[in-house]
């Protein structure tokens, strides 16, 4: 499987790696920054499966969660990672937003402290944001050609609200 960002092994790793669980019962998890309810709209079918744990993976030093939704052909998977302080989610941030041969980013602004709207290579869309000590990931895929006309307004208010949830 190909890493999401290719410059940052915190982020690949929220995706490829399966560590030991280091988490508490009062810690925010990824499935917690978005009402499930919200999902079908977005990904323009029903959900078919969810994932959603409450397990937590250590990768550099950094807490990772992850929440993935599934459709019959589209999927919308939030990442979550908390890192021991503010500059090291910055540089994390600088690392993974890098334009690369998979994604190009865009600046976007009043969205946590930085925030970038990316487009993959093909049917990838999502946006990254860094808040304090912790970067969410907000993406979707899609198997159905979704040319992604529309989706960066109609992610943003549930970007935000996970956002506002992070804190």
């Amino acid at each position: 499987m190909k890493a999401f960002f290719r410059g940052s092994r915190v982020i690949a790793a929220a995706i490829l790696c399966a560590g030991a669980q280091i988490g508490h019962a009062a810690d925010v998890a990824a499935c917690d920054l978005v009402q499930r309810s919200a999902i079908p709209e977005l990904m323009r079918e029903p959900i078919k499966q969810h994932s959603p744990n409450r397990q937590f993976q250590s990768f550099d030093g950094a807490k990772i969660s992850t929440c993935i939704f599934f459709g019959q052909r589209n999927r919308v998977q939030l990442t979550l990672q908390e890192f021991p302080n503010s500059s090291l989610a910055s540089q994390a941030f600088q690392t993974a937003t890098k334009d690369n041969d998979f994604a190009k980013f865009t600046a976007q602004s009043r969205l946590g402290d930085r925030a970038m709207w990316w487009k993959g290579a093909t049917e990838a869309y999502g946006y990254v944001v860094v808040k304090g000590n912790r970067i969410l990931s907000f993406e979707t895929r899609w198997g159905d050609g979704h040319d992604g006309v529309g989706l960066q307004e109609k992610m943003r208010p549930l970007v935000t609200d996970a956002v506002r949830a992070m804190q």
